[in-house]
Formats: structure tokens, C-alpha cells, sequence
């Protein structure tokens, strides 16, 4: 007895597998006594209820890869707590591409970050992947001149957030004179009157010259130590991460836009749950069902030529699967800031 016009989608996955069965003339009616609850029972069965199951895993995720299915809902999959001063977070494995990434920070402001390939930041910020030490301490100054007592230094600096800050020192000769304010990083230090000695300068961060002549600058410690407010994202595909640039100076959450596969398995022990996939949609899962199932090496069920209709159908309606490599880079273009090249014919 057909039950093709008595079930139609949305499905549990009860009723996805007693489709199934209908369309492979492999129901209880045909095979055994209809008294069987085939459902607990699947002996005598062409197919085993835990086979059909894999079969429908199967198509649920070859269906999200093609048809892309995006979420910008769950909060599982699309919400990522940030913490001030961490720049690589992982995110969920079930993400196959991120296509839109807005921060909400602890203040309330809200912005879109833009999503960039390496070699567009490699270009634009060559140092961007480099990490600097967090930890913010004072800032020393002395001369090896007793004579240098009526000097004003001006120290420009990286505070602990990453932001530009200034202090003025009197300098006291030979006796070390200590910032009140915390650095990172000294940038800059210059003099209001010339010194008679060489000033030194001892900060937290290294690449700074250890002895200076008012007005040396540092200028790519700024670069390096960039944090601040975020403007990029780049993607790892392999490590299922992504790092931010610049480094966020406070907490907040990030919201992504997401294609994704599906959230959970199917499990004949939970059968009489809806499934995931789209209402519009759960049809087309039963011809890459059927397309595995007539792969099963069995002399009643191994069929190349209906698996291989049935993969056209399926195909024909939601795509063909591009290739990992392909998927791959798809991901790392989509809507991404890259470097563009002139190129001459």
C-alpha cells in the first residue's frame, strides 16, 4: 500500500524512511506480514532502518553544501563572545563560510567588519599578524650627563588599550627618572632643550634604541601593536578560525551570517522529530537516499543504474558538488577585500 498521497513534507524522520521504503518497494506490506511494526523490527528488510538513517545524514549535508544554506539565527552557531586583547577565535565547526561579521562591543556600539584575504592586509598592514607583549609598564629615562637636569622629555606612547598617550618627565641626570603613566610601547621621545649626554630610555617593548637623540621615532611599533577598533576579518579555513584586525580594545560579541551544515545527525531513537531541512526541500533528500541505496552490494539492491538516476535527480535539482579545493576557496572569497593586480596584455 503507497503512502506517497497520504505524507507530504514537513517530515519526521519516520516519515522520511516510510517514503523511502514506499519509493523502493520495501515496505513491511511487500516483504513481511503488515502486522510487523518494521519500525523496531526492520528484519527481512531490504534495508536496515540505521542504513536509511546514515543515507539521510548523508543527504542532509550534501543538500546544505549545495543549496548553501544560511543562518543568521542560532546563536550557537553565529554568536562568538569576544575578549578585549585576543585577536583568533575558533568558531564552529559546522560553519562552512562566514559572509557578514558585525561587532556589538561592551559599550553598545555596533559596526560591520570587512572581511579580508591575507594578501590584501599582507599589502596594506605588512605586520598585522605580529603579536606584541600586553603587559604595560613605565617608562625610564636617564642621562649619562649630571649636567642634564633641565630638560622636559616628552614621551609618546602606546597606552595598555593601544591608544596614543603622552607624558612629560623632567629629566635628573644621572638618576633614573620613572613615567607615572603605563606603556606598551614608546614611540617617540623628544627634549625641550638639547641634552649634554645620551639619554637612555628603557620600555616595555623591544625595537626601540636603547640610547637616543631627541626626536627618534619608532614608527612601526605603532603598526605592530595594533589594537583598537576592529576592521577586518581574515578566514582560516583549515583551523576553522578567524583573526581580527585590529586587535578589539574591549569585550563585546560578534554576529556572524553563516552557511552552514546541518546543526544535529538524525537518530532513529529521536525519529519522530521534524528534520532540519528546509520544508521545500526534504523531497529532494530521498533521491540521494535512494542513489546510496542502490549502491548497497547486495544482489536484491545493487543497481548502478537507478543510484546514478536518482544522483542526476538529485543533482538537477540543488547542483552538482564543487570539488574541496574549490568549496575552499569560495569560502576565502566570498565578499573579501583582496589585493588587485594590474595586468598588462
Amino acid at each position: 500500500m503507497s503512502l506517497l498521497g497520504e505524507l507530504t513534507p514537513p517530515y519526521t524522520l519516520e516519515q522520511l524512511v516510510t517514503v523511502f521504503r514506499d519509493i523502493a518497494d520495501d515496505s513491511p506490506g511487500d516483504i513481511v506480514d503488515q502486522s510487523t511494526d518494521w519500525t523496531n523490527d526492520d528484519a527481512g528488510l531490504l534495508w536496515k532502518n540505521s542504513d536509511i538513517v546514515r543515507y539521510a545524514n548523508e543527504a542532509q549535508k550534501e543538500l546544505f553544501r549545495r543549496i548553501r544554506f544560511y543562518d543568521n539565527q542560532t546563536a550557537a552557531i553565529t554568536q562568538i563572545a569576544i575578549t578585549k586583547d585576543v585577536q583568533t577565535y575558533a568558531y564552529d565547526p559546522r560553519i562552512l563560510g562566514i559572509t557578514r561579521a558585525k561587532f556589538v562591543d561592551s559599550n553598545g556600539d555596533q559596526y560591520t567588519i570587512t572581511k579580508a584575504m591575507q594578501e590584501y592586509l599582507d599589502e596594506n598592514q605588512p605586520n598585522w599578524q605580529i603579536s606584541e607583549p600586553l603587559t604595560a609598564s613605565v617608562v625610564t629615562l636617564v642621562s649619562d650627563n649630571v649636567g642634564d637636569t633641565t630638560q622636559s622629555a616628552t614621551i609618546t606612547g602606546l597606552n595598555v588599550l593601544g591608544n596614543i598617550a603622552t607624558e612629560a618627565v623632567s629629566l635628573n641626570g644621572t638618576t633614573p627618572v620613572l613615567s607615572v603613566a603605563n606603556f606598551l610601547r614608546v614611540l617617540n621621545v623628544t627634549l625641550d632643550v638639547a641634552a649634554a649626554g645620551i639619554i637612555t630610555v628603557t620600555e616595555p617593548g623591544a625595537g626601540f634604541p636603547d640610547n637616543i637623540a631627541a626626536g627618534v621615532t619608532d614608527q612601526d611599533a605603532a603598526v605592530r601593536h595594533a589594537t583598537g577598533k576592529v576592521q577586518y576579518y581574515v578566514e582560516d579555513e583549515h583551523e576553522r578560525s578567524l583573526r581580527l584586525w585590529r586587535t578589539p580594545e574591549l569585550d563585546g560579541t560578534l554576529y556572524l551570517n553563516v552557511w552552514r551544515l546541518p546543526l544535529l545527525d538524525l537518530q532513529w531513537a529521536t525519529r519522530s522529530l521534524l528534520i532540519e531541512t528546509p520544508t521545500e526541500h526534504q523531497d529532494k533528500l530521498l533521491d540521494y537516499m535512494l542513489h546510496r541505496a542502490y549502491l548497497k552490494r547486495d544482489a536484491e539492491t545493487d543497481n548502478p543504474q537507478l543510484s546514478g538516476d536518482h544522483l542526476a535527480l538529485f543533482e538537477a535539482n540543488v547542483g552538482t558538488r564543487v570539488s574541496a579545493h574549490l568549496e575552499n576557496v569560495r569560502r576565502k572569497e566570498s565578499r573579501a577585500y583582496r589585493r588587485v593586480r594590474a595586468h598588462y596584455f
